[in-house]
């Protein structure tokens, strides 16, 4: 029998993973349920190291990637596998890094799932871990027989004879396709292609999978995994090759820029020529911010695929901007993140959703002159997320904020005189300051009774009512997308005093700004 540690939380989670396998059939038990990360480290440390450790990442007192390099300084081959709510490509990246042995998604696992994690790791603990690509066929007759294959040389029948004959065993195995090019220099000479895939077999390892020289600079990439593998596992597999794609390219060629396609995985052989188009078509649209490099293809069955649907979202989501539509953005919006947060591939997806929609977002800013600062807390907008601290249920919700300030600026540029309108924006401006109808009046130099009359009789507020309200708004936003402290916000919105701020923001909320940040994270885990 196998010790487990579980590391969770919540207890009702905890509860849910405790079913979600059969103990005794890997010959696992657990030996300890921990609430959180030091508490699992103190067990370790005073009571027993078990053999394997089922952690959450984010928990009070120390996360989860804490507790496992706190545990490595320790015992640097514990076994580790992470079973969390967060959905988060850079997370999955960190666990690697970290040397996890699989990381599975709350809301995705299967019981399955959770079993096949379980048996890899009694096969590490037991020492009888043996990688399943045991095949190396990195060869210029396979590089040739690929080619052809995915060039419809082949006839789909004769495929696996093909393939048979180069030693490769696809019987339990699933497939990707990658397709990667070197972009902006001349055509390579044979020399260097011969060379370029030696170096990423060498970089690769032993395996089964083939590389090959397509046409002008673009090469293929046959990469097989276990069919029994977890999602998780699937994804390690293809970050390896892509890193090893790029490590490679980099060594015969030296610093060029190279764009990677990755298809669907299958376990149809027949469609090798139609996942090599997966790959080339996700490849091409090289769109991604930043130094993104590895580009994944999806298809929704119900929906147009990729970017050219995401497009069409887009101008439906502008028609809703210029008809004051906030239901109808914030609905559009909620469409195209919370339906696709359950996969790793898609959240190069959802990226560069973000990337369309924060540019979409500046551009009415710019247009309808209405300044940053009136949204956010500063007088410029970061076109940079900080993703190892935002999901993407969060960064959805910022959005729906967002957009729903614009639309309000919009209606108030044609609903108030420019007097009022020069007010409200220097509210947005500096609300975060020191200031009140007093301080307006005289920026303004304007007397502050008129000022007042003015400004009440088209806002139906007074100037310190607006002033309170929009710090409180201001307040709500942060406690639903960050992680700052209550007095922190209090602070960044304007609020000099906590008895103040708690009072505005009950009469506002019914209910304190610690229930409101409760509830908001109960309605976001809920979705």
């Amino acid at each position: 029998m196998y010790s487990v540690m579980l590391v969770e939380g919540k207890k009702l989670e905890s509860e849910s993973i405790k079913k979600w396998a059969n103990w005794k059939d890997p010959n696992f038990q657990i030996c300890y349920e921990a609430a959180d990360g030091l508490d699992a480290l103190n067990y370790y440390t005073n009571v027993m190291q078990p053999d394997v450790i089922i952690t959450e990442i984010q928990m009070p007192g120390m996360s989860g990637f804490e507790l496992i390099k706190e545990i490595h300084k320790i015992n640097a081959g514990q076994k580790f596998i992470i079973v969390s709510s967060e959905a988060n490509f850079l997370y999955a990246k960190q666990a690697m890094k970290l040397g996890v042995k699989d990381y599975l998604i709350k809301n995705a696992i299967t019981d399955e799932d959770l079993y096949i994690a379980l048996c890899e790791v009694l096969k590490l603990v037991n020492g009888q871990n043996k990688s399943h690509l045991n095949v190396s066929v990195e060869s210029l007759a396979a590089s040739e027989t690929l080619q052809m294959i995915l060039s419809e040389e082949v006839p789909f029948d004769l495929i696996n004879q093909y393939l048979y004959s180069l030693g490769v065993d696809i019987s339990d195995s699933v497939y990707f396709i990658m397709s990667f090019a070197v972009e902006n220099i001349g055509t390579l000479k044979s020399a260097y292609v011969e060379r370029l895939l030696n170096d990423l077999s060498f970089f690769i390892g032993p395996s089964q999978d083939i590389a090959c020289y397509m046409w002008q600079n673009n090469f293929a990439y046959l990469g097989f995994v276990k069919s029994d593998l977890s999602q998780f596992s699937i994804m390690k597999r293809e970050y390896k090759v892509s890193n090893a794609i790029l490590k490679a390219v980099e060594n015969v060629l030296g610093s060029v820029r190279v764009t990677i396609g990755v298809s669907q995985i299958t376990d149809k052989i027949e469609d090798v020529s139609r996942k090599y188009w997966e790959a080339e078509k996700a490849r091409n649209y090289s769109i991604f911010l930043g130094g993104v490099r590895t580009l994944y293809y999806y298809e929704n069955p119900c929906t147009l695929s990729g970017a050219d649907a995401l497009h069409i979202q887009m101008k439906g989501i502008e028609n809703a901007i210029n008809n004051r539509d906030i239901d109808e953005i914030c609905r559009m919006i909620n469409n195209i993140y919370k339906n696709n947060k359950d996969s790793f591939r898609k959240y190069l997806h959802l990226k560069y959703a973000s990337s369309l929609l924060i540019n979409l977002f500046m551009d009415y800013c710019k247009s309808n002159s209405i300044p940053y600062r009136y949204i956010f807390n500063n007088g410029f907008l970061s076109k940079r997320t900080d993703e190892q601290n935002e999901t993407m249920d969060r960064i959805c919700d910022s959005l729906c904020v967002c957009f729903k300030l614009l639309v309000n600026g919009m209606k108030a540029k044609t609903k108030y005189s420019k007097f009022v309108r020069n007010i409200v924006e220097y509210i947005c401006e500096n609300y975060n300051n020191h200031i009140s109808l007093n301080s307006i009046a005289e920026h303004f130099k304007y007397n502050k009774t008129y000022v007042a009359n003015y400004f009440k009789r088209e806002t139906r507020e007074t100037v310190n009512m607006y002033i309170r309200r929009f710090r409180i708004e201001k307040s709500k936003i942060l406690l639903k997308t960050t992680d700052l402290g209550i007095d922190d916000i209090m602070y960044l919105v304007g609020f000099n005093s906590r008895q103040n701020f708690y009072m505005e923001f009950k009469k506002s909320a019914g209910v304190s700004p610690v229930k409101f940040r409760e509830v908001s994270k109960i309605q976001e885990d809920a979705v």
